[in-house]
C-alpha cells in the first residue's frame, strides 16, 4: 500500500466542504437523537434512564483504556503506511478483545459498587462495544485524514436511525425496560464501525511491532492519559450522582446533560475534526493556526452560543414540554448545563491547535491538577448539597477548564487574549441578547399560557426573533474572517439560496482567500 499522503491546502476549499457535509450529518443526528431521547424518556423515565446512564459511565470508561489512542497517530502523522495501519489495527483489536472480556465478567462487581443489580445485564450488553470501537477507529482515523466527512456522518445517522428506531424505540414499547436502551446502543456501534470499514477496507494482517512503534505508542499513551482525564471531568458527574443522589437523580442529571451536550457534542465532533485534520497540514505555520482559531470561535460564538444561553433561560419549560411532568425540576439542572456547553465549545476548538502547535503534553499537564479538584469538588457537593447546586458546580468547573486550556493555546500560537476577545465580541453580545429575551418571555408569559409546549414556542420565537434583531444590529462588530468564512460557506450551496440568506443576518463582503 502505497503512503497516504497529505493534502496540504491548510483550512481551505476542503475545509469548507468537509464542514458543510458535518453540519448536514450533524443537523440530522440532533434531531434524531433528540427526538428519540424523548419518546424513549417518556416510556421509561428517570429511574430506568438512571440505571442505563451509570453502566454507561462504566462501558465508557473502559472503552477508553481500549483505544489508547494509536488511531489519533495516523491523522497526525504526515504520512501513513501499510505497517502504519496494520500496526494500530492490530493493537487496537487486542486491547479491545481484553476490555470487552472485562467488562463482561466484572459486571457483577459493577452492580455491587452502585448497590443496584439492574445495572449487571446492561453492562454484559454493553461490553462488546469496546471491541466493537477498537476495530473501528483505524477506519475512522483513515477517513477523518482524508477529510471524508460524507462517509462519516452517512455512517452516523444510518446508525443511530437503525439503532435507536428500529430497535430501541420498539423494544421499549414492548416492555423491555432499561434493555432496550442497551441493546439500541449495540446495534448503533456495530453499524457505526462496519459502513466505515466498508468504504476503508484497510488491511487487517496482524504486525505487531514496526520501526515507528515507539513513536506511535507515546503519541497513543498521551492521548489514552489525556482522554481519562476528560473522562474524570465528563463522566464521573453522573457516577458520582448515581452513588450519593440515587439512580432516579441519576436518570434526571443523565437526561438533562444528553439534551443540551447532544447538539454541543455534534457540533465540536464536527469541528474537532476538521480543525484538527487542517490544522495537522499546517502545524509549522502559526499565524495560519491562530487565523483558524478566532475564526472558529467567533462563528460558534455568534450562531451557538446564543442557542445555548436561550435553553438556559428556559429550561424548565424545556424540559416539562418535552419529557413530561414526571421530568419536572430538570430545568434546574439544565439551565448551568446549557450554559457550560458554550465554555466546553470554546476549550474544545482550543485542544486542536494546541496540539498542532506541539504542545501535546501540555494539554495532559494542564487537565491533571483541574481532574482532581473537578472530582473532589462534586463528590463534596453530592454529599452536603443538591442535583441543581452539583449542576452549577458543574458550570464552575467548565469555565475554570476552558479559560485554562485557552490561556495555554493562545500562548502555544503567541496569540494576544485581547485579540481573540475582540474578534469574539459581537457573539458575546448577540449570547446577552438572546438570553435575556428568552427569560423575560417565559417568565412573563408562563402565567398567561402555563408551562407547557404553547409557553415553549414562545420563548422560541422571542428568542429567534431577538437573534435576527440582534445580528442585524451587530453585524459591524462581526470580523472580516468570519464574513469570509460565511461566503465560503453560501458559495457552496446550490443556487443564490445560501448567499441570500447570509446576506439578510450579515451583509457579507467577498474577498479574496
Amino acid at each position: 500500500m502505497a503512503d497516504v499522503g497529505a493534502d496540504r491546502d491548510g483550512l481551505g476549499h476542503r475545509s469548507i466542504t468537509a464542514t458543510l457535509w458535518g453540519a448536514g450529518g450533524g443537523a440530522a443526528r440532533i434531531v434524531l437523537q433528540i427526538v428519540s431521547q424523548i419518546v424513549l424518556a417518556r416510556i421509561l423515565g428517570p429511574e430506568l434512564y438512571g440505571v442505563f446512564a451509570i453502566a454507561l459511565v462504566i462501558v465508557l470508561l473502559s472503552g477508553l483504556f481500549a483505544d489508547v489512542g494509536l488511531a489519533y497517530g495516523l491523522i497526525q502523522k504526515r504520512n501513513v503506511s501499510e505497517d502504519d495501519i496494520r500496526f494500530v489495527f492490530t493493537w487496537q483489536l487486542i486491547l479491545g478483545v481484553v476490555a470487552s472480556a472485562l467488562l463482561w465478567f466484572g459486571a457483577p462487581y459493577v452492580g455491587a459498587l452502585y448497590g443496584d443489580p439492574r445495572v449487571v445485564p446492561v453492562v454484559v450488553m454493553l461490553a462488546p462495544t469496546c471491541l466493537v470501537s477498537c476495530i473501528s477507529s483505524a477506519s475512522g482515523a483513515l477517513l477523518r485524514r482524508e477529510m471524508d466527512f460524507r462517509t462519516l456522518n452517512i455512517a452516523a445517522v444510518v446508525s443511530y436511525a437503525v439503532g435507536y428506531f428500529l430497535v430501541a424505540i420498539p423494544l421499549a414499547l414492548s416492555g423491555a425496560g432499561v434493555m432496550a436502551l442497551a441493546g439500541g446502543f449495540l446495534v448503533q456501534a456495530i453499524l457505526y464501525g462496519a459502513i466505515q470499514y466498508a468504504k476503508v477496507r484497510h488491511t487487517i494482517r496482524p504486525l505487531f511491532w514496526q520501526s515507528g512503534a515507539p513513536a506511535m505508542l507515546g503519541f497513543g499513551a498521551t492521548v489514552l492519559a489525556t482522554n481519562l482525564v476528560n473522562w474524570a471531568m465528563a463522566g464521573i458527574d453522573r457516577a458520582i450522582v448515581g452513588t450519593s443522589l440515587g439512580v432516579a437523580s441519576a436518570g434526571l442529571y443523565a437526561t438533562a446533560y444528553n439534551l443540551i451536550s447532544t447538539p454541543s457534542s455534534t457540533i465540536l465532533s464536527l469541528l474537532q475534526s476538521v480543525f484538527y485534520s487542517a490544522s495537522a497540514k499546517v502545524q509549522d505555520d502559526r499565524k495560519q493556526l491562530g487565523r483558524g482559531l478566532r475564526t472558529l470561535f467567533g462563528t460558534v460564538l455568534l450562531f451557538a452560543a446564543p442557542v445555548f444561553t436561550g435553553v438556559a433561560a428556559a429550561a424548565e419549560t424545556i424540559m416539562v414540554s418535552l419529557y413530561g411532568i414526571r421530568w419536572a425540576g430538570g430545568g434546574d439542572v439544565l439551565a448551568p448545563l446549557a450554559l457550560a456547553m458554550i465554555a466546553q465549545l470554546m476549550m474544545g476548538l482550543a485542544t486542536p491547535v494546541l496540539w498542532a502547535s506541539g504542545a501535546t503534553r501540555r494539554e495532559l499537564e494542564l487537565q491533571i491538577p483541574i481532574a482532581v479538584v473537578w472530582v473532589v469538588a462534586l463528590w463534596l457537593v453530592a454529599q452536603n448539597g443538591s442535583l441543581p447546586v452539583l449542576a452549577w458546580c458543574v458550570l464552575a468547573l467548565f469555565v475554570v477548564r476552558a479559560a485554562v486550556i485557552i490561556g495555554a493555546t493562545l500562548r502555544a500560537i503567541e496569540m494576544p487574549l485581547a485579540e481573540l476577545v475582540t474578534r469574539c465580541r459581537a457573539g458575546l453580545w448577540l449570547s446577552c441578547i438572546v438570553g435575556l429575551a428568552g427569560l423575560a418571555a417565559d417568565r412573563l408569559l408562563a402565567g398567561t399560557l402555563g408551562q407547557g409546549p404553547f409557553l415553549l414556542v414562545a420563548d422560541m420565537v422571542a428568542c429567534g426573533v431577538a437573534m435576527l434583531a440582534g445580528l442585524r444590529l451587530l453585524h459591524a462588530s462581526v470580523d472580516d474572517d468570519i464574513r469570509h468564512l460565511l461566503s465560503a460557506l453560501a458559495s457552496k450551496v446550490p443556487g443564490d439560496g445560501g448567499h441570500h440568506l447570509l446576506h439578510m443576518l450579515i451583509p457579507l463582503r467577498d474577498r479574496s482567500s
